[in-house]
């Protein structure tokens, strides 16, 4: 799977349709046409001639979507382990659409690739355990992510969606934050810089370095 066509539709999730297919031209970019924007947090797009989803969250854009990234309390995952409670209700009411969506779909899709940055990169993860039974090929490739639950979930999610990659910035401060009793999922694929750095050292933008933007432009030079 293309990490850099993720990070494309994962930066055009941030905005509505028109602009993603007038300013961004994502149909000739990578393939896909918008079709679906649920709760205006989360696109479906399509490449019609591979027959392939791309379904891409975008991150944290209220106040409320904060607070829900604050309520690090584990709680059981209905597909094993424990994950944080804030990202799981964030993500349940999308989740009945998109499954709603998919089960209204006559054929099955050839691949399914979940994606998306920061609060979103977290829910791909989440969301990809409960697609699996609409594609035989589900792919994950998240940017900026936190962790998203204990080592019983990731060892759950790795068997069955073992291809996941999770790509962050080295000077990402966010991606690269511990949390107690909490694990990344997935490959790590980090994005170098030059000199060695000390992530929490407050010499550099740290909002930019965790912004998309930023993985978008770093991802189109270095991958």
């Amino acid at each position: 799977m293309s990490i850099l066509r993720c990070a494309e539709v994962s930066f055009a999730s941030y905005f509505d349709k028109r602009v993603v297919m007038q300013d961004f031209n994502l149909k000739n970019i990578s393939g896909c046409s918008p079709i679906v924007l649920i709760d205006n947090k989360c696109w479906l797009l399509e490449n019609e001639e591979s027959n392939e989803l791309y379904i891409a969250f975008r991150g944290s854009q209220s106040v409320e979507d904060l607070v829900l990234n604050c309520n690090c309390n584990l709680v059981t995952s209905e597909h094993g382990g424990k994950i944080h409670k804030g990202y799981r209700e964030y993500y349940k009411p999308l989740s009945e659409k998109i499954q709603t969506y998919l089960n209204q779909r006559e054929r099955p899709y050839s691949a399914i690739y979940v994606t998306g940055h920061s609060l979103g990169g977290v829910v791909a993860v989440l969301c990809s355990l409960d697609v699996v039974h609409f594609s035989d090929k589900v792919e994950v490739v998240s940017f900026g992510s936190p962790p998203v639950g204990d080592k019983e979930f990731k060892r759950r999610h790795t068997l069955q969606v073992p291809e996941t990659s999770r790509v962050y910035d080295c000077y990402d401060f966010a991606a690269r934050l511990p949390v107690p009793g909490m694990v990344h999922v997935g490959r790590p694929i980090m994005l170098s810089a030059k000199h060695p750095i000390n992530p929490f050292k407050p010499t550099i933008n740290l909002l930019y370095h965790h912004s998309m933007a930023k993985y978008l432009k770093t991802v189109r030079l270095t991958i």
